[in-house]
């Protein structure tokens, strides 16, 4: 197998054994092959798509979502969920008054002498009152901030529209308890000042004056948002920290608004877990979770 030739009293190898030629033929061709892959897998990092090979970072990324169980659809059912919770506490808490309203308080309107007509008293105006403050307050703003919560990049129509609708019932609830509160004045006469100011001695009502007014400036914010383009950037975001204000403010102003009437209409039979105490402080609870669930849907951040 080997071939000698004698150089000056030395012996070499003129031709070496075809094993070793065939070990580097070997090994150059898996130098050739690992320089190919390499060529190819830059070129794919390069073209994500080509020849259906998918990008190795969004690959990883997407094996990451699939392992921690994360897809766009997931997050869809989440957010179906919660608005499903977000309603059914709301319309629970408006079933909730109107029920207490009839069963406890004679209803919204009364029998008169007129068959054509309706009469309503002092204490049907405070079930309205209460009612319409839940409604406008609670259920429509807490909406109207779910629908501000989805918008990106604008304040919409329909969140406008819903807002707008909000503030409009909740300013014939105050106006109601304002005419009922003035229906007991032996001078009939128009008092101007006694209307606005005649009423604000008690922690429900203060409360409740300052909810109307961030209400109404948090109206007039998204308002002129929405009318100038411009202002998006900054309104957008400070609309929704602010709406989470209000929202706080308005469960304050029901909640101590159930809890003075409770005192001083039911007396003792408050402490004695009456049936119509007992209503009242469920629906209080009811109006508090919807706050909670709606305060989450703001601060709610995807995974």
């Amino acid at each position: 197998m080997y071939a000698l030739q004698t150089v000056g009293g030395s012996t070499t190898s003129s031709v070496k054994d075809d094993s070793e030629v065939l070990e580097l033929e070997d090994a150059a061709n898996s130098i050739a092959e690992q320089i190919i892959s390499k060529s190819a897998a830059v070129k794919d990092l390069e073209n994500p798509t080509a020849n259906g090979t998918a990008n190795p970072a969004q690959h990883v990324k997407n094996n990451y979502e699939s392992n921690s169980g994360y897809n766009e659809e997931g997050e869809i059912s989440i957010g179906l969920l919660l608005w499903t919770c977000l309603q059914a506490f709301g319309l629970a808490s408006v079933a909730a008054i109107v029920c207490i309203s009839v069963i406890y308080k004679e209803g919204y309107f009364g029998e008169s002498g007129n068959a054509n007509s309706a009469v309503i008293n002092k204490t049907q105006i405070r079930n309205w009152h209460y009612t319409l403050s839940t409604v406008g307050f609670i259920y429509l703003y807490g909406n109207s901030m779910f629908m501000i919560k989805k918008s990106k990049k604008n304040t919409t129509l329909p969140y406008i529209m819903l807002h707008t609708f909000a503030l409009l019932v909740s300013a014939l609830s105050v106006f109601l308890m304002v005419v009922r509160r003035e229906m007991g004045k032996s001078n009939n006469s128009l008092d101007l000042k006694s209307m606005l100011f005649g009423h604000l001695y008690s922690l429900h009502s203060w409360i409740g004056a300052t909810t109307m007014l961030f209400f109404t400036l948090q109206w007039l914010t998204a308002v002129i948002t929405f009318a100038m383009p411009c202002f998006h950037r900054i309104g957008l975001p400070l609309g929704k920290q602010f709406s989470m204000y209000t929202i706080v403010i308005a469960t304050s102003a029901i909640l101590t608004g159930v809890n003075e009437h409770a005192v001083y209409s039911l007396n003792t039979e408050y402490m004695d877990y009456s049936s119509e105490g007992l209503a009242l402080n469920s629906f209080g609870i009811l109006v508090l979770i919807f706050s909670l669930l709606t305060i989450y849907a703001m601060v709610r951040k995807r995974n």
